[in-house]
């Protein structure tokens, strides 16, 4: 149990060096997402979140292809905001399909699909990742409450996280990160 609480706490501890190196739009915000994400599947993961698992190691791979093109611009691809849909329902579709017996089902699933779009968006400097954040870390935080025990470290960095996305919003906008 104390081994667990303590892992949690470090989990926290990556998550907000991530956020404020996201929030002023710097790459190597991708390292640290690494990391970070790499901490909260070993966590997730222990709590039988398995949908958060699932997508956070999908987000590993974003993060390492997102650092590698981040600077040279060489992404082809051009995001529109209908884009969300198909990867919404994907994920809602795929989460029915698994009948899950994860801790806190419908959360768990909603919030994982809004980080995952959300950090497509980063990726993509789109300014507007910033929204799916806010939200999806506001689920995450209500998740990680109700899980309660040593799940209260990762409930309030959720809640950080999710009031941090307004000026990483602003920031982004006035750094002109977004293209």
């Amino acid at each position: 149990m104390h081994a667990i609480l303590n892992f949690a706490f470090l989990t926290s501890i990556l998550g907000y060096i991530t956020q404020v190196i996201q929030m002023l739009g710097f790459r190597s915000n991708n390292l640290w997402g690494v990391a970070y994400n790499l901490a909260f599947v070993i966590t997730t993961a222990s709590e039988h979140l398995w949908f958060n698992a699932l997508v956070r190691s999908l987000l590993i791979i974003l993060f390492i292809l997102s650092y590698t093109f981040w600077k040279n611009n060489k992404w082809r691809y051009r995001f529109s905001s209908w884009h969300l849909i198909p990867f919404m329902l994907i994920f809602i579709i795929m989460y029915i399909k698994l009948h899950s017996s994860d801790a806190s089902p419908l959360l768990d699933a909603t919030s994982a699909t809004f980080g995952l779009i959300g950090t497509f968006m980063a990726a993509m400097r789109n300014k507007y990742a910033f929204v799916l954040f806010f939200i999806g870390n506001g689920l995450d935080a209500i998740m990680f409450y109700h899980l309660g025990g040593t799940n209260i470290n990762l409930a309030i960095m959720e809640t950080v996280f999710c009031l941090s996305n307004i000026p990483a919003f602003a920031i982004w906008t006035k750094r002109k990160v977004h293209r």
